[in-house]
C-alpha cells in the first residue's frame, strides 16, 4: 500500500483516479473547475508515472511508473487557513496483465513526462 498527495489540486488527476466528472465555467478571474464525484463511484484502475530530476549537473532524471493502481482510501484533506490543501489517496499497486509491476528508470537527460 502506498500513498499518493495531488499538489496542486489536479481535479482531472483525481477523476481519473475515483471517477466524477470535471467541468468548467465562467472565464478568467470568474472562472470556476469542479469535479462531482458520486457517493457510489466503481474502482478505478490507473497508471501511476512519478519523475524526480537528479542532483547531478548532468540534468538526468529518475523517472517510475506503476503500471495498475486502485484507490484503496482517501481523500484525506483538510481545510486550514494559510495552508495549501493536498489531498492524499491510498493506493494499491497491482500486477498488470504480464505479470509486471513497476518499471524504474534513469535517463541520461531529463525528459518531459507526457
Amino acid at each position: 500500500d502506498f500513498t499518493i498527495g495531488v499538489a496542486p489540486i489536479n481535479l482531472p488527476a483525481i477523476a481519473a483516479m475515483v471517477g466524477g466528472t470535471v467541468g468548467t465555467s465562467g472565464t478568467g478571474a470568474t472562472e470556476i473547475t469542479s469535479l462531482e464525484e458520486t457517493s457510489a463511484a466503481p474502482a478505478r484502475y490507473f497508471q501511476i508515472v512519478g519523475q524526480a530530476a537528479s542532483a547531478d549537473t548532468n540534468g538526468s532524471a529518475y523517472r517510475a511508473t506503476i503500471y495498475k493502481a486502485v484507490v484503496t482510501g482517501g481523500p484525506n484533506e483538510c481545510l486550514t487557513i494559510d495552508e495549501w490543501s493536498t489531498p492524499e489517496f491510498e493506493f494499491e499497486a497491482i500486477a498488470n496483465g504480464s505479470g509486471m509491476l513497476l518499471k524504474r528508470e534513469n535517463y541520461a537527460t531529463l525528459t518531459a513526462l507526457v
